[in-house]
């Protein structure tokens, strides 16, 4: 924002720059980047200070700042906060995927699956088990499979909880204080736990237990009256040229046979007429993107001007409208239909070699890179179409 140079050209890419969502207790968001000198790769912050060295032929954040890198086919765990390798590079795979409070992770090791704590690089169980996973509920709570025998075990300190002898292990809920695992025998015999896992039982047997988290159906707001158009509607716009610059909208219900027509709209003076896919709105609020004595613009059914007719192109992609006018481009936001940039640009990426429909649909990226009539590249933020360009 100051538009200053954070880190100067050193390597051969830098990959994108990743938010950590998750890590706000312990590794703030947007603070660093994937970056590669030659074939490996590494890790910078966001002031250029290397969090780990460019030793890796594939890099990933994980969770929480934890990071799987992978060398010589195998993959270690690394710790982005304390700019340490937590293990050395000997499992198959690191899962994308971990119980989070705890920073447990699922590894694999000659096609068996076990536990590890990201912090201390330590196995919380053996990479002994056919298949393990998390219990839905119960962060700290492992749920392993060996010999197609399920049991729990503590994801803080590995102990077994229950033994790998059931069929199946579900958690239930009496309601929402009251959670329960119910495990199946094969026999058809089936055992209720309590949090501490002694036995249960229930006078009904446990017929009023439920899926953890499977609560009744709340119920929905009705639709608001009046005809909408969209695509979940049967109702749509429909364009008919009448010859001579006129035209006739009519808002048609396709379930009819013959249509019913709801509104007509008749227009006059535009030499094409096209309807813009927007989310569902009252008819009359519909978007026309129409052309008139060689300019385009955008109006309403009902002959409402949005957009003026002074661009000799609008082109319409996800939630912004590019803007032509005498071979350069500006930028207008779909949603407010305001204007984000005059056409000033030459053009408007996400990143080289992208098109302008593509740079539109990326939503993680701020802002985007443009280039000025000039040969000038720098980048523009989407909010307010402010250009951030060294030396302007």
């Amino acid at each position: 924002m100051n538009r200053q140079v954070r880190v100067a050209p050193q390597y051969d890419s830098i990959l994108y720059f990743r938010a950590t969502l998750l890590d706000l207790y312990s590794f703030k968001a947007d603070t660093f980047a994937l970056v590669r000198k030659g074939k490996k790769l590494g890790a910078i912050d966001l002031q250029g200070n290397a969090l780990t060295p460019c030793n890796y032929d594939r890099l990933e954040h994980l969770y929480w700042g934890i990071a799987r890198g992978k060398q010589n086919g195998k993959y270690a765990i690394l710790n982005l906060k304390t700019r340490k390798q937590v293990t050395p590079a000997v499992y198959d795979s690191v899962a994308d995927h971990c119980s989070c409070t705890s920073r447990i992770f699922r590894v694999w090791q000659r096609g068996k699956q076990g536990y590890i704590n990201a912090d201390t690089g330590k196995l919380v169980t053996p990479i002994i088990y056919d298949k393990v996973d998390y219990v839905e509920g119960m962060d700290t709570i492992g749920l392993v499979i060996k010999n197609k025998k399920c049991g729990l075990v503590s994801l803080m300190s590995g102990k077994e909880l229950l033994p790998l002898v059931y069929d199946t292990i579900t958690p239930m809920c009496q309601n929402s204080n009251n959670v329960v695992v119910v495990a199946a025998h094969a026999s058809g015999t089936t055992k209720y736990f309590d949090w501490w896992w002694q036995e249960v039982k229930f006078a009904d047997g446990g017929k009023n237990l439920r899926r953890y988290n499977d609560y009744p159906e709340e119920s929905k707001e009705e639709t608001p009256p009046g005809p909408k158009i969209g695509t979940t509607s049967s109702r749509i716009l429909s364009i008919y040229k009448q010859g001579n610059d006129n035209w006739k909208v009519n808002e048609e219900d396709l379930m009819n046979d013959p249509p019913k027509i709801y509104n007509t709209f008749e227009l006059s003076g535009f030499s094409s007429v096209k309807l813009i896919p927007t989310e569902e709105r009252p008819a009359k609020y519909a978007l026309l993107l129409v052309r008139k004595n060689g300019k385009a613009g955008i109006i309403r059914p009902t002959g409402e001007e949005v957009i003026p007719f002074i661009y000799d192109d609008i082109v319409k992609t996800a939630h912004y409208y590019k803007t032509t006018l005498n071979g350069k481009v500006g930028m207008l936001d779909g949603l407010v239909l305001t204007t984000i940039k005059k056409p000033v640009l030459k053009r408007i990426l996400e990143k080289e070699g992208d098109t302008f429909e593509k740079a539109s649909n990326v939503g993680s990226m701020n802002a985007w890179l443009v280039e000025l009539p000039d040969g000038k590249k720098g980048f523009m933020i989407k909010a307010n179409g402010r250009l951030l360009i060294p030396g302007m």
